[in-house]
C-alpha cells in the first residue's frame, strides 16, 4: 500500500526544517563568498522580491483558512509557498555575502530569513491545528517579513548604524558611569538602596590627586569617542556621503565600535577595582587612534 499523500501544510513545514537548516549550516561557516552559483541578480534585491511575495501569500492562505474551509485555496497558497516562495526567499539568503553586501548585512538577513521561516513553520502548524488564532500568526509572519523589506532599503550602512548607535551608546554609559563614580562621596557604609541599580564598587576614600586626575582625562576622552562614533554614523553610514561601495570598510566600522564599547567598559573597571591606569588608559585610546589610521578594507 504506497503511503498517503502529505498534505501541501505537511510539506511546507518540511521544506521550511530544510531550509532552516541550510541556512544555520550556510551562517556557521567562515566563508566570506556566496552559496550562490547565480550572480546575475541581486541576491539583496531578490530578498526584497521574496519576503514581499511570502505577505502576500501567508495573507491569501490565512483568507483561504477562515470557514468555510476552501481546501483548492489552501492547496493553492501553500503550494506556491513550497514550490516558489520559500525556495527563492531561501536562495536569496544563500546568495548574500560578506565580501559583496557586507558582513553585517549577510548575518543580520540571513538571521532575519531564518526568523521569518519559524513564523511560518508556526502558521502551518496552528493552521494543521485549526486553532483558530490565524490572525495573530499572520501578524508575526507579516512583522519578521517587514524586517526583511526594511533591510533592503537599509542595506549594508544601515545595519551597521543601527549598531554604531548602539555601541556609541554603551561608550555614553560608560562615561557617566565613571563620571558618578568620580563624584561619590559614598563612604561606603551604606545599608540601603538609594535605588541606583548599577552595580559599580563604591568607594570607600577619597581619590588621591593623580588618580582622580587620570579619572577626568578619561571622562573627558570618552566623550570624545562618543562624539566620533556619531560622526561616523552620519558621515560614512548615512546621507550622500555613505559608504555605499567599500563595505569592507563599513563592517571595520562596526568592528571597531564594538571593541571600543568594550574597552569603554575595561577602562571603568580598571578604577573602580585599582588597576595600572597607566597601561589601561593608553591601551585603549592607542586602540582608537590606531582603529582609525588603519588602512580601509
Amino acid at each position: 500500500m504506497s503511503s498517503p499523500t502529505p498534505s501541501p501544510l505537511d510539506t511546507l513545514s518540511t521544506l521550511i526544517a530544510h531550509c532552516r537548516a541550510t541556512l544555520a549550516s550556510a551562517s556557521a561557516s567562515t566563508d566570506t563568498t556566496s552559496t550562490s552559483t547565480n550572480n546575475t541578480t541581486d541576491a539583496l534585491a531578490a530578498l526584497h522580491a521574496s519576503a514581499t511575495l511570502l505577505r502576500a501569500h501567508i495573507t491569501s492562505l490565512s483568507v483561504a483558512l477562515r470557514p468555510p474551509l476552501t481546501a483548492g485555496g489552501v492547496e493553492r497558497f501553500a503550494g506556491g509557498l513550497s514550490a516558489h516562495v520559500v525556495p527563492s526567499l531561501t536562495a536569496a539568503a544563500l546568495g548574500l555575502s560578506a565580501r559583496a553586501h557586507g558582513a553585517a548585512l549577510t548575518a543580520e538577513a540571513r538571521g532575519a530569513t531564518d526568523a521569518l521561516l519559524a513564523a511560518v513553520a508556526e502558521f502551518a502548524a496552528g493552521a494543521r491545528a485549526a486553532d483558530g488564532d490565524m490572525l495573530a500568526r499572520t501578524g508575526v509572519v507579516w512583522s519578521a517579513a517587514d524586517r526583511i523589506v526594511a533591510l533592503g532599503h537599509d542595506g549594508n550602512c544601515g545595519v551597521v548604524c543601527g549598531a554604531v548607535r548602539a555601541w556609541q551608546e554603551c561608550v555614553e554609559d560608560a562615561r557617566a558611569e565613571l563620571r558618578r563614580w568620580i563624584d561619590d562621596d559614598d563612604d561606603g557604609d551604606d545599608d540601603g538602596d538609594d535605588g541606583d541599580a548599577w552595580d559599580r564598587p563604591a568607594r570607600k576614600s577619597p581619590l588621591d590627586p593623580r588618580t582622580a586626575a587620570t579619572a577626568e582625562a578619561a571622562v573627558k576622552k570618552l566623550k570624545l569617542v562618543a562624539i566620533l562614533l556619531g560622526a561616523a554614523g552620519k558621515r560614512r553610514l548615512t546621507g550622500a556621503a555613505r559608504l555605499l561601495a567599500d563595505v569592507a570598510r563599513v563592517d571595520r566600522i562596526a568592528d571597531v565600535a564594538k571593541d571600543i564599547s568594550r574597552l569603554a567598559d575595561d577602562l571603568g573597571i580598571a578604577f573602580y577595582e585599582g588597576e595600572d591606569l597607566e597601561d589601561v588608559v593608553g591601551f585603549f585610546f592607542c586602540f582608537f587612534f590606531l582603529s582609525l589610521s588603519s588602512p580601509r578594507g
